[in-house]
């Protein structure tokens, strides 16, 4: 018997009822046997008291050297039975015994019924020898340190290798109903699994999320290691997992065409909706499985990196430094990264509803100054906002015309309807915010960040994301900034937590071009700072230059991202799982528009096409970015026709796929930033609208294809 031959005969046997049947009872019957032992283990008076001393050693030491699971399976394996005996062993404390015993108790029904799950699947077979075989080679090459690397990386790869397998078993059975639709989507699983461009991204990511952990430099500071990981970990994975769909779709509905195949599938009772939409099941499955698989392996590495001891840590949240409880590591970790976070830009120079409302109530408050009697009523509210609208509108009116009247000068053909004007409106509001964000050295404006009352709900601090531009934003220039926040200087201490001399308040050396954050306290030595106001308003001031500092020599600019209030409001955890789901959606419009394309091209011009509507709709926002500072006049201020032809391409393209390209999950993920239930509804809408536009699209041009056209071969 070759080795296939004996491959095939094993999973023959792991697929039958009998064998399924004795080994979930062998397996249950194990697990109590070990579970018995171990609890008789760490009860005996002779042997439990020495054993729990060893594991508590033993994990002490663990803790001390950040020790973890790349010691490698059999040290892993102590580890669980480490706790166990611990957990188990309490000694006359019937209260701590019972804890520990229900504790132990639920891990091993877990890892029975996980057990008994992939039997049923009809891999456990597979399993065990991936298990002993995969494992059993990695603690070996672990062993000898020119090959630990090596052995590392099968020690990661096998886990991830067996979810896949497991979740791909999982897929089979849940098509196994008949239908065609269901019949086409599992035959694209099978197929997946055997095109040699699926196995080639299939195994790239699953090698990506093993070695990645290995490279992350040890020496950075521990927030720096979860944000790379995240971004590798996760814009990668979904890199891959893209140009997968696109290849998976492209290469089935193209190889069948070319080869005949689909004859035999449209010559049964199929419909061409049921071979479309059979495919972008089958694909989206596919998907869903390597999405687990990337989500178990991020987050639980993210959890492990999560417990490792930041900088300044002796082990997990245990400072060096006795005088401090929390390292500023683990506090930007904490509070930044592995969080749920919102945020507020500041208000622009126009009126908008929330800055009028707050104008409205500064100017009550001055008049009730000087008149006692004056009543704050909500139609005196609606009278001065509308007077604040209208002084506004008026203005920009006065110099729409003015603005027009120059125009007209320079172009007699110029004609005052209502696409000039509004074109003109535009660019008179741009010039109007940008010079509202701009400060000349030595000179101090006031911005403002509203709708902060619900800041300190989940957190002691905020975070100011700015970035500053001047000149031309030369790398090797610092630039010296005052900063108050609601009329208060901040920081008033250096690094080390010693306070600054007061001629140093609020003073903050930025790089030029590059965002930043500046964290800010709700609290300080258990005082509230006043930084946001009771109505949640944070004011900040800042001035172009420092009393301490020579003065800079250029005016500063924050573009418009470039002043924002980031604070938590929720979970790391939930986050992450509303992203998976996330790049599960743009994937499946990636599916269909491979799918629709290549229902009438070939394999590489449909690749091309699929691979360009890619690219557009990923780079949206850089688009849209860009035509914001792109001018379609030449330098004499007469319209160019090429840079018009140009606009007139990027604009609609930007428009289209704007909801696209902002959902960025890598990038959320890295920044600590919320992808709410609206934003995800808002991508099920949007998104899921144009993948059932595609797929139609798809249906059409499948249908009035002639399939059968015989080639006289």
């Amino acid at each position: 018997m070759n080795f296939w031959a004996f491959i095939r005969r094993i999973d023959q046997v792991q697929r039958g009822k009998r064998f399924k049947l004795i080994a979930s009872i062998a397996l249950a019957g194990i697990a109590a046997l070990v579970f018995g032992g171990l609890v008789l283990l760490a009860n005996d008076d002779a042997m439990g008291d020495e054993l729990q001393a060893r594991a508590f050693d033993r994990a002490q030491q663990r803790a001390l050297t950040g020790a973890s699971a790349e010691v490698g399976p059999v040290q892993l394996v102590r580890q669980g039975v480490d706790a166990a005996l611990i957990m188990l062993g309490s000694g006359a404390d019937g209260e701590g015994f019972g804890r520990g015993f229900a504790t132990v108790g639920i891990g091993f029904v877990l890892v029975v019924s996980a057990g008994v799950f992939v039997m049923q699947l009809g891999v456990g077979l597979s399993f065990l020898m991936a298990l002993v075989f995969g494992w059993g080679a990695a603690s070996l090459l672990m062993l000898v340190p020119a090959l630990s690397g090596l052995g590392r990386l099968i020690f990661a790869v096998v886990p991830l290798t067996l979810l896949f397998l497991t979740g791909v078993q999982l897929l089979r059975a849940l098509l196994s109903w008949s239908h065609p639709v269901a019949s086409i989507a599992r035959n694209l699983v099978n197929e997946a699994i055997r095109m040699k461009i699926s196995v080639v991204f299939i195994v790239l990511l699953i090698l990506l999320l093993a070695i990645v952990p290995g490279v992350l430099d040890d020496d950075q500071p521990l927030r720096y290691r979860v944000q790379q990981w995240l971004q590798y970990g996760v814009g990668l994975s979904y890199a891959i997992m893209a140009l997968l769909t696109l290849f998976l779709a492209v290469g089935s509905v193209t190889t069948e065409q070319r080869d005949r195949v689909i004859w035999q599938t449209m010559s049964k009772p199929t419909s061409p909706w049921h071979y479309i939409l059979g495919k972008w099941i089958g694909i989206m499955g596919i998907n869903a499985v390597l999405l687990g698989v990337t989500a178990g392996g991020v987050y639980m590495f993210t959890e492990y990196l999560r417990r490792l001891p930041a900088d300044g840590e002796v082990v997990y949240r245990v400072p060096s430094d006795g005088n401090i409880s929390i390292t500023e590591d683990r506090r930007i970790l904490e509070s930044q990264v592995l969080v749920a976070r919102v945020g507020e830009k500041a208000q622009p120079y126009a009126p908008t509803p929330a800055r009028t409302d707050m104008i409205v109530t500064e100017m009550i408050k001055q008049r009730q100054e000087t008149e006692s009697n004056l009543r704050d009523t909500p139609s005196l509210r609606r009278e001065m906002r509308a007077a604040i609208i209208r002084s506004y509108r008026e203005a920009l009116d006065d110099m729409i015309d003015q603005r027009f009247d120059e125009m007209k000068q320079r172009d007699p053909r110029m004609v005052s309807n209502r696409q000039n004007l509004d074109k003109i409106e535009k660019e008179i509001i741009h010039e109007i915010e940008l010079q509202f964000k701009t400060i000349e050295p030595g000179q101090y404006k006031q911005y403002y960040f509203l709708g902060l009352e619900h800041a300190a709900d989940f957190g002691d601090e905020v975070a100011l994301i700015y970035k500053v531009n001047a000149g031309s934003n030369d790398p090797a220039a610092m630039y010296s900034l005052s900063l108050f926040f609601n009329t208060q200087p901040w920081p008033v201490m250096d690094g080390d937590g010693r306070s600054l001399p007061p001629e140093r308040y609020g003073l903050r050396q930025v790089s030029l071009g590059s965002a930043q954050t500046l964290s800010l306290p709700l609290r300080f030595n258990g005082m509230d700072t006043g930084f946001v106001d009771s109505r949640g308003i944070l004011e900040l001031t800042v001035v172009n230059g420092h009393a301490s500092r020579p003065s800079n020599p250029f005016s500063i600019t924050f573009p418009p991202d470039g002043l924002e209030i980031l604070y938590p409001v929720g979970s790391y955890a939930v986050n992450f799982a509303r992203i998976m789901i996330v790049i599960w959606i743009k994937l499946g419009f990636v599916a269909s528009v491979a799918l629709m394309a290549s229902t009438f091209l070939s394999f590489p011009v449909a690749s091309l096409v699929a691979l360009a509507v890619l690219f557009a709709a990923e780079s949206a926002v850089f688009l849209s970015d860009s035509l914001g500072q792109y001018s379609i006049k030449d330098a004499q201020g007469d319209i160019d026709i090429k840079s018009l032809f140009i606009q007139s391409i990027a604009a609609p393209v930007a428009w289209t796929f704007q909801t696209f390209a902002e959902l960025r999950p890598a990038a959320n993920l890295v920044d600590g930033r919320l992808v709410g239930w609206g934003m995800l509804l808002k991508a099920v809408g949007v998104i899921g609208g144009w993948t059932l536009a595609m797929l139609g699209f798809g249906w059409l041009l499948f249908r009035n294809r002639e399939l059968a056209l015989y080639s006289g071969k």
